[in-house]
């Protein structure tokens, strides 16, 4: 997404999250990260979150309304007050197992094209294959600390060719968005059609806005 945006005029940063590295790590661990980054920037910014990732943007974002101009929710979780992922999605993930140290990771011989980047081109599904990581179970069990999107306007960005997160779901979360908008897309969008994602992640569809 770095160029798409860049030809924008916009800059980018991707947040490395803790429980992607760190076992035990928590929600709020992720979002702290996020605040790092925000507090340190002080720009206007646009904070995305995808799939779990709304989790983590709607807990940072709070207290930051004057840096942070939109939440963008992309095929992502929009949770209420006190409600954790694990509450929120109760059946376990068929896509992953539990490991002894905390962590969970994508089942072995998941079809992970067919799933998750089935309209991604063959390199990029590729090396997004060799990218996945452990992530910890602790993130899914902590509700967030405050609700950003009562206060920051949000887009949520529901997609239509989504088979991880149908998009009936999809819909349902996006209740509690300012705007709702429809990409027909898989699960990643980033890899499959990232130069239409930057102009929705950044209401410039139009090249006259």
């Amino acid at each position: 997404m770095v160029q798409p945006l860049r030809e924008l005029g916009v800059t980018t940063e991707a947040v490395s999250l803790p429980t992607c590295r760190i076992p035990g790590a928590t929600l709020h661990d992720n979002a702290d990260a996020v605040r790092e980054v925000l507090a340190a920037t002080g720009e206007p910014t646009i904070l995305s979150g995808h799939s779990y990732g709304g989790m983590v943007i709607t807990d940072a974002a709070t207290g930051f309304g004057s840096t942070v101009e939109r939440l963008v929710y992309l095929a992502a979780v929009v949770p209420e007050a006190g409600r954790s992922l694990a509450d929120m999605s109760p059946e376990p993930s068929p896509w992953l197992d539990a490991l002894d140290d905390g962590t969970v990771a994508v089942k072995p011989g998941l079809d992970l094209r067919g799933i998750f980047l089935q309209d991604c081109p063959d390199d990029l599904a590729a090396e997004a294959a060799t990218r996945l990581t452990p992530q910890s179970t602790a993130a899914f069990a902590q509700a967030p600390r405050g609700l950003a999107w009562q206060t920051i306007p949000s887009t949520y960005v529901v997609l239509t060719r989504d088979r991880a997160t149908p998009p009936a779901r999809q819909r349902e979360w996006s209740r509690h968005a300012h705007e709702v908008v429809e990409l027909e897309a898989g699960h990643h969008p980033f890899l499959s059609r990232p130069a239409e994602l930057a102009r929705l992640t950044t209401r410039r569809a139009d090249p006259s806005r």
